[in-house]
C-alpha cells in the first residue's frame, strides 16, 4: 500500500517539478544560500556533502561558489548501487555517472563519520523529516550507516514538493531539518 501511493506521489511531483520556470529554479538556490547563511549547524561544518542537482532538485552550485574557499566538498557516486562520497576538487575532476549526474572521480573518503553535514536532495518531503526519494533507496541505505548516526542531514526543497505527510517504511531514514525554498 505505501509503496504504490509513493510512486504516485513521485509521478505528481515529478510532473510538478518539471513545470518549474527558471526563474522559480533560480529564485529557490538563492534562497538556498540565504537558509545556509543562517545555519548555525551548516556554517559551523569543515566537511559538507551536497548533490549534484537533476533538473528537478534545487541546485547547488551556488553553494560551491559561496563557501569552496572554506569548507571541504564532497559529493556523492554511485559504485554497484551503493553511494560513496568523494571530495569535489573541481570541474575537472568529475564526470558523467549513472542517471547522468556529475561525480567526482577522486577517491572515496573513508570514513564518513569525519562528514559534519549533509545536504539531501528528494522528490518529496514533509515537516516530519520524512523523504520521498527516486524509488532506489540509494540514499535510505547510505543515510542508515552508523559512521553517519552523528552527521547532521537535512533535506532541500521546493515549497512546490513539500506535503503535509510522506509514507514511510522501515527501511526509511527521516533527516534531522528541512530547508524549503
Amino acid at each position: 500500500q505505501a509503496m504504490n501511493l509513493k510512486q504516485d506521489l513521485r509521478y505528481t511531483l515529478r510532473k510538478v517539478l518539471k513545470q518549474l520556470s527558471q526563474e522559480r529554479r533560480e529564485y529557490a538556490a538563492s534562497q538556498l544560500i540565504a537558509q545556509l547563511s543562517e545555519d548555525s549547524h551548516f556554517l559551523s561544518s569543515d566537511k559538507v556533502m551536497i548533490y549534484y542537482a537533476m533538473a528537478t532538485e534545487v541546485s547547488t552550485e551556488a553553494v560551491l561558489k559561496q563557501w569552496g574557499d572554506e569548507k571541504t566538498f564532497f559529493f556523492p557516486t554511485l559504485v554497484d548501487g551503493k553511494i560513496q562520497v568523494c571530495p569535489y576538487e573541481g570541474k575537472a575532476r568529475m564526470k558523467e555517472g549513472q542517471f547522468g549526474i556529475w561525480e567526482p572521480t577522486t577517491a572515496p573518503l573513508s570514513d564518513l563519520s569525519t562528514l559534519d553535514y549533509i545536504l539531501v536532495p528528494g522528490v518529496g518531503f514533509d515537516s516530519q523529516g520524512h523523504r520521498l526519494g527516486h524509488g532506489r533507496a540509494y540514499y535510505d541505505s547510505f543515510l542508515s550507516q552508523r559512521s553517519l548516526q552523528n552527521v547532521h542531514c537535512v533535506g532541500v526543497a521546493f515549497s512546490e514538493q513539500v506535503l503535509s505527510e510522506i509514507p514511510t517504511e522501515p527501511h526509511d531514514i527521516a533527516l534531522h531539518s528541512l530547508i524549503i525554498v
